[in-house]
């Protein structure tokens, strides 16, 4: 018994002193790096302009602190540092043809391996976000061979890439080795895990989950959202993690994968920030499990769809993607006029924004609909081409452009 309640005594002593190191950890200054949803990104420090850093901070926001911090971008002179930046406030805002052309201008003018490193690791993930694995891999290998002196950023790059490889092979068992070694590494260099510990913990859980392993998947976003709330508490990260664990429930428990969406909803809305991408997204994520269920709650799901719409002008992507599961959604009640109007709102964005094949859904879709009309005044093509206009002419309005 006596035994017994020494190792309580220990193990209590112990948590004391986890607890107690992390409030000693030294954090390292992270204003050039921005944990994103599927990299870190790198900022670089070359520029000497005023305002600068501050600006750096403004980046890792969302909502009008992005938004402000683009604009003041835009207004100074476009060195290789603030294009780089710029590029990353467009990539984080959604807009990626303008990101990966900025990213793009501040390769050809970057004097150093340490930031032509930088850029080609935020171009990798353009190229993620447009599903372009290899060319992805491919930049972060070109960063690496660079072979610059900063440690952190090695490890970054290392950090980024085994991401990729992680999530599209299935060699699971080295792919973790990987990354615990990743974490070994950071610990060795900055004495403790950090941010690209959350990220790193983030992405074991990923691992797990592709491995159907969900204890060990819960369990290691756990510990990416221990590791913020010990260190950084980057309310954004957190939220990511609940959204996280809200997707790999989705398919498994609609009432785990519910509360964690929520979780993430709750805590972004306490920024008062309502036009957030990530809250939005969220939303967006919340409408589409409303619809998986076996009785879907398409009053739900519509209601989530259309707060999306009323804030999301600057986010195309998601505009889209809202436009077009909201179509979906009332295809429920029946009302073709308003399922037409979303889906040619959905399709126009997507071709503007360079996603045609995201459209060959949507022209299956408006084609049904046209063949269930018992007037047709027009032939298909003439009738469809008249929806895609008046859903440019609608957007033109809504979002005053």
């Amino acid at each position: 018994m006596r035994y017994f309640k020494y190792l309580i005594f220990v193990f209590i002593i112990l948590i004391f002193m986890t607890i107690c190191s992390y409030k000693q950890m030294n954090l390292i200054d992270d204003t050039w790096y921005i944990v994103d949803d599927y990299a870190i990104l790198m900022l670089c420090k070359t520029t000497e302009q005023d305002c600068y850093k501050v600006l750096m901070s403004k980046l890792k926001g969302n909502g009008d602190s992005l938004k402000d911090a683009i604009k003041l971008l835009e207004k100074m002179e476009q060195d290789v540092g603030v294009k780089n930046a710029l590029g990353v406030g467009y990539l984080r805002l959604g807009k990626f043809q303008e990101a990966n052309k900025t990213f793009e201008e501040a390769l050809q003018i970057a004097g150093s391996d340490e930031d032509r490193a930088c850029i080609l690791s935020n171009l990798a993930e353009v190229m993620i976000y447009q599903e372009n694995t290899e060319s992805a891999k491919s930049y972060l290998e070109d960063a690496l061979k660079l072979g610059v002196d900063d440690p952190l950023k090695q490890l970054v790059l290392q950090s980024n890439l085994a991401t990729i490889d992680n999530l599209y092979k299935g060699n699971h068992v080295k792919e973790v080795a990987n990354i615990k070694s990743l974490l070994k590494k950071e610990k060795s260099i900055l004495g403790s895990n950090q941010f690209v510990g959350i990220f790193n913990y983030k992405t074991l859980g990923y691992i797990c989950f592709q491995d159907g392993s969900m204890k060990k998947c819960e369990y290691y976003i756990n510990k990416a959202l221990e590791l913020n709330d010990n260190t950084y508490q980057y309310v954004t990260i957190e939220a990511d993690l609940y959204e996280a664990l809200s997707l790999i429930y989705t398919s498994y428990d609609f009432n785990k994968s519910i509360e964690y969406v929520n979780k993430g909803i709750e805590i972004l809305e306490n920024q008062k920030v309502y036009d957030n991408y990530d809250l939005l997204s969220l939303y967006v994520l919340r409408g589409n499990l409303y619809m998986k269920i076996d009785y879907p709650n398409v009053n739900l799901a519509i209601e989530d769809y259309e707060y999306v719409l009323e804030q999301c002008s600057p986010y195309h992507d998601l505009a889209a993607v809202s436009y077009y599961n909201l179509a979906y959604a009332l295809e429920y009640l029946g009302d073709e006029d308003q399922v037409t109007e979303s889906y040619a709102r959905a399709y126009y964005i997507w071709n503007r924004e360079g996603y045609e094949d995201s459209n060959q859904e949507i022209k299956k879709a408006l084609r049904k609909i046209y063949e269930k009309q018992d007037d047709k005044d027009d032939d298909y093509e003439s009738w469809f081409q008249t929806q895609i206009i008046q859903g440019k002419e609608d957007l033109s309005k809504l979002w005053k452009e």
